[in-house]
């Protein structure tokens, strides 16, 4: 799919994505209703593998969605009801689409820049082996976004605008999904407090962006090599009544020097938070969430207290583990429960699922030695969903329209 000029994507052609137009088809920047709509995606890249080569996240699709709030908004503070009718109105008035990858145009005093407001999710584009491209539940990342707005004072994007957009982005990017089994596309939408205000004070105007990049595996080695984690027990990376339950991006900079000291001093792959309280009770690797398997089959995960964030994939995996018969149990886990576990493993979109090999806690390493076989199946569940080579019972899966 061709892509608009920067000056020329700064119109409405894509308003339709908040009404009855969204069954028309964008090409090449214009909305027609004459060409004929397909699921057979146009084929990857000749140089995808040389792409997939390159270090995670240091390649990028060549087109982004852009779309610009024309109107100012005045977050409401009561009923989140509120926040989603004035949220949608905003966005109504919305200017942008498609467009090259590439720089923004930022002031100095946009509130992103100098008070952090703004958030980002994470999602990713499959090619399935009869040739269609697809995405993994994009409504709950739309809805989880507009929860994120909600707190940081920014108009929620309407779920179908949100979607529509990621679906433009994958479509515009397509070349760049890579084949089947060997990466996917991961797509990054965010929402950022764009127009100018010096003082502490919401933004008046709003930016979506969803740019894309190919990626292979998140950690070294293959998708099913575990990890090492050490539990970090002097920083923390959310308290309660914080911003730690919604991806705003403010979360993650101060997890970057705990990351480093653990990869540089430790040898390992990244750092297991603790509660801010006790410094006893397991909540997040920086990026993921976290299951233990305990010796009787109970798997448990930390319960979404406001600290946690609500991982698509964390909620993904909590049915399939319960369509198995399994017990899953959501409450406060100790770090005595996560190395008395029989295995564990973490989830993300990013690192899909991932074991883990080890935890190292005040200098004592404890390894998890088993044969992973719940992580292992739950693996296989949750890609084989994704991937398209397994049926898809549950609704998860929408495929992208050329």
């Amino acid at each position: 799919m061709a892509t608009q000029t920067r000056e020329q994507a700064q119109t409405n052609v894509d308003r339709d994505t908040l009404g009855a137009g969204a069954n028309l088809h964008v090409a090449a920047g214009v909305v027609s209703s004459s060409l004929k709509r397909t699921l057979r995606a146009p084929p990857p890249s000749r140089d995808i593998k040389a792409l997939l080569a390159k270090p995670w996240g240091q390649v990028f699709a060549p087109s982004m969605c852009h779309y610009e709030t024309t109107e100012r908004y005045d977050a409401p503070v009561g009923d989140d009801e509120d926040a989603l009718e004035e949220g949608a109105a905003v966005w109504a008035t919305a200017t942008g689409g498609v467009m090259a990858y590439g720089p923004l145009q930022v002031s100095p005093a946009a509130g992103v820049l100098n008070y952090g407001q703004g958030l980002f999710e994470g999602m990713k584009a499959y090619r399935t082996p009869d040739g269609r491209i697809a995405i993994f539940r994009p409504e709950e990342n739309a809805k989880r976004a507009q929860e994120g707005c909600r707190r940081l004072c920014m108009p929620p994007p309407p779920v179908k605008f949100f979607v529509d957009a990621v679906k433009r982005c994958v479509a515009a990017n397509a070349s760049h999904v890579p084949p089947h089994g060997m990466g996917t596309l991961y797509l990054r939408p965010m929402v950022l407090g764009t127009g100018a205000q010096l003082g502490l004070f919401p933004a008046p105007t709003y930016s979506l962006v969803i740019y894309a990049s190919p990626v292979g595996s998140y950690f070294r080695g293959k998708q099913a090599d575990p990890i090492d984690l050490h539990v970090e027990t002097r920083f923390h990376r959310a308290c309660s009544g914080g911003s730690g339950g919604v991806k705003a991006i403010g979360n993650y900079a101060p997890t970057l020097l705990p990351q480093k000291k653990a990869k540089k001093e430790a040898g390992k792959d990244n750092c297991l938070y603790l509660d801010s309280v006790e410094n006893r009770y397991i909540e997040e690797v920086g990026t993921c969430n976290i299951f233990v398997v305990a010796k009787d089959g109970t798997v448990r995960t930390p319960s979404l207290t406001g600290t946690i964030l609500s991982g698509i994939t964390r909620m993904s995996i909590i049915q399939i583990l319960r369509d198995m018969g399994r017990t899953v149990v959501e409450e406060r886990v100790s770090i005595d429960q996560l190395t008395d576990g029989e295995e564990a493993f973490v989830t993300g979109t990013a690192v899909g699922v991932c074991p883990i090999g080890s935890v190292t806690f005040n200098g004592v390493q404890h390894s998890f030695t088993g044969d992973r076989a719940l992580t292992l199946a739950v693996t296989e569940e949750l890609s084989g969903v994704q991937t398209g080579s397994i049926e898809d019972r549950r609704g998860w899966i929408e495929a992208i329209e050329f």
